[in-house]
């Protein structure tokens, strides 16, 4: 009995270590599928040198979690830090390039440094509140919150942030309360490790908040060391870039990033952070972008911040007591919030103050009833359960903006693992850019149906895509079944060939035909005025991606011989077309300078002409002209040619089959 008693009593001390590795555990069987995830350099470099961030008009684009790791990759391999990403600092990208390094696979750091986080939050709870209960109650929310569980299957800054910031204050605290030095000095470390991390824009915010702290103690002045200490930690986290570049090149570089910060334009919404604390919606950084649902919202947030403001008023209208460590908290957190005013806001930015409004709403929670305590733990864990096993529509609509924008080599890492293993990256995406190459595509549409609500332990739902062509010779519309599959807690398409085109897998091959037309003459009476020219011809050029010599001496030529700039060029041959096949830049607006530099042209380019319409206004009277002109126009007579063509589909059984049959529009010789 004495020992049934013992344990039960060990048993509720210690459930919510318990129940926090519960919800931690679950967290890792649900993201379970980033450690399957191995590191593919080539991709992640084709990926970047395609994106918004090395082409101005882009069709793909890359977000930060692939761009960290990218960067940390080449920092820790080269130690080049300024070459990508070099407007956030290298700490935490070194940490993801080192785990690429040693396993291969990016996010094999993410869970330690999330239990570590966790564990700190406990004791920064325990050494601001001194209550071990409201401490354990602060760790278990933290765990449950999807906010903080998230950054295990994100390879992204606020994390490793989040960690520097805790450690940071909580050995402030630890200064202040023991006047030990040591303490001090690992204050100082951490907070040069917090701006090593990320743009240090909050750091203005924890500094002031250390000081008003440290005054409170009657130790201001010890904020030197720390500041100094700080410095020193910032710069050593640079010592590779040093090594290679030097002292001089680096305060150039840093000079380079708070100008890149300075100008910007980006514009932060007015108090979108309480929109996304109360409300749980936000919006992105653009005046057209519309209002989202934040998939990490929980009914705990305004809960929060309703604390926090009452927590505010009391402190600071009422006057009401408390500990040096509480303001210190306080002070952050209301600083923080005001920055994140100043600044285009994230909803992930707000994982830097969750920990302190959860010691703050802790407080709240403890003095609830058993039955509203119940209730809200119901709700909270309800909320988590169905974030781990989330809803495919977030998959699909990431996967229709893909396909509609024929990023394939993008759209790959969505489909079935059974395609995947059948078909590499570059092959799927080659498939579909040939088909739409040879149907000489115009644009597309594509539209993923409605979805119902997927509860967490089913794993297929279906539904149908619509499939919109526009080609030259006129559209193709179909619609097919579509299949979801969950697959290790992802949602994947259940990938069909026939998505691509109808019965795409029967045929050997598929291609548009043109039918040329032909130019009409004009004549008034027995005098031509008007017909094709044979001789000069408009000159139009073509680049073929893989023949390109010199890409910088292309563009040059291109830009003297057709006026497009560097990015409309890029964007025309370069944004996501197959490196064999040419495309069309545009004609020439000065013949005599192509004759000029005709045989200095970079391979890549290619000139052919096109027939052109010219008119011999000399050959008759002016004013019998004018009239003809005017006549013609009264007419509506089509004048230029409008070529035909058909689709043709060639079976694998030797059958034929033409589509999309259309006429070419001949002109019809015109006599005035």
């Amino acid at each position: 009995m004495n020992n049934f008693i013992r344990w039960s009593s060990i048993l509720k001390k210690y459930a919510w270590i318990f129940l926090c590795l519960l919800f931690i555990g679950s967290a890792i069987y649900a993201f379970r599928n980033i450690y399957q995830i191995p590191y593919d350099n080539i991709y992640a470099q084709d990926l970047y040198d395609h994106s918004q961030w090395a082409m101005p008009i882009n069709i793909r684009s890359i977000g930060d979690e692939k761009l960290y790791q990218l960067a940390g990759y080449i920092a820790v391999t080269t130690g080049k830090l300024f070459t990508i990403n070099p407007e956030a600092p290298p700490l935490a990208k070194y940490m993801y390039g080192l785990s690429i390094v040693l396993t291969n696979n990016a996010y094999v750091f993410t869970l330690p440094l999330f239990i570590t986080a966790t564990f700190l939050v406990y004791l920064l709870a325990f050494e601001i509140t001194q209550n071990k209960r409201q401490s354990a109650l602060v760790c278990l929310l933290f765990c449950t919150s999807p906010l903080a569980v998230a950054q295990i299957k994100f390879t992204m800054l606020d994390l490793p942030q989040l960690l520097a910031l805790v450690i940071h204050m909580y050995m402030t605290i630890r200064y202040g309360k023991t006047q030990r030095f040591r303490f001090a000095l690992l204050s100082g470390i951490f907070f040069g490790a917090f701006m090593g991390i990320k743009i240090g824009f909050f750091g203005g915010a924890i500094l002031l908040a250390d000081s008003i702290y440290l005054y409170k103690k009657r130790v201001i002045f010890h904020m030197i060391p720390i500041v100094l200490v700080s410095i020193l930690t910032y710069s050593a986290i640079f010592i590779p870039y040093l090594m290679n570049e030097g002292i001089m090149q680096w305060l150039r570089a840093e000079k380079w990033v708070l100008a890149f910060y300075m100008s910007s334009g980006a514009h932060a919404f007015p108090g979108l952070v309480f929109f996304t604390l109360f409300l749980g919606v936000t919006k992105g950084w653009n005046a057209n972008d519309t209002w989202r649902f934040i998939e990490y919202w929980t009914i705990l947030w305004p809960i929060m911040g309703i604390v926090f403001i009452q927590k505010v008023w009391k402190i600071f209208i009422y006057k009401s007591t408390v500990t040096h460590e509480y303001l210190y908290a306080l002070y952050i957190t209301a600083l923080l919030l005001l920055s994140f005013l100043a600044v285009p806001f994230f909803p992930r930015y707000l994982l830097l103050v969750l920990p302190l409004l959860l010691i703050f709403v802790s407080q709240k929670i403890i003095r609830f009833s058993i039955p509203l305590k119940v209730f809200l733990g119901a709700i909270i864990v309800t909320q988590y359960f169905l974030f781990l096993f989330p809803q495919p529509s977030m998959m699909v609509a990431d996967v229709q903006k893909l396909w509609k924008s024929s990023a394939y080599q993008d759209m790959y890492a969505s489909i079935d693992e059974k395609t995947r293993l059948s078909v590499s990256r570059i092959q799927f995406w080659r498939v579909g850019k040939t088909l739409e190459y040879n149907i000489q595509l115009v644009s597309k549409d594509i539209t993923i149906g409605s979805l119902p609500f997927v509860l967490p332990w089913e794993n297929k739902v279906s539904t149908g895509v619509s499939v919109h062509y526009i080609t030259p010779t006129g559209s193709i519309t179909y619609n097919i079944p579509l299949t979801l599959l969950r697959e290790h807690n992802v949602w994947k398409i259940q990938w069909n060939e026939n998505f691509l085109f109808p019965q795409f897998k029967s045929y050997k091959s598929i291609r548009h035909v043109p039918l040329l037309s032909t130019f009409s003459r004009i004549f008034i009476q027995n005098t031509l005025i008007s017909e094709s020219s044979r001789i000069d011809n408009t000159p139009i050029l073509y680049v073929t991606p893989n023949k390109i010599r010199n890409e910088p001496l292309l563009q040059s030529q291109l830009l003297t011989l057709t006026g497009l700039k560097k990015h409309d060029v890029e964007y025309l041959y370069k944004a996501n077309n197959l490196p064999e096949k040419t495309v069309k830049i545009g004609s020439v607006l000065d013949k005599k300078s192509l004759r000029v530099m005709v045989e200095k042209l970079d391979p890549g380019i290619t000139v052919q002409t096109q027939e052109q319409r010219i008119f011999y206004p000399k050959r008759v009277d002016p004013q019998i002209y004018k009239q003809a002109l005017k006549v013609l126009q009264a007419k509506k007579t089509v004048l230029y040619p409008i070529d035909g063509g058909y689709i043709e589909l060639k079976h694998k059984d030797g059958r034929v089959q033409k589509i999309l049959f259309r006429e070419p529009v001949i002109g019809h010789d015109i006599i005035l």
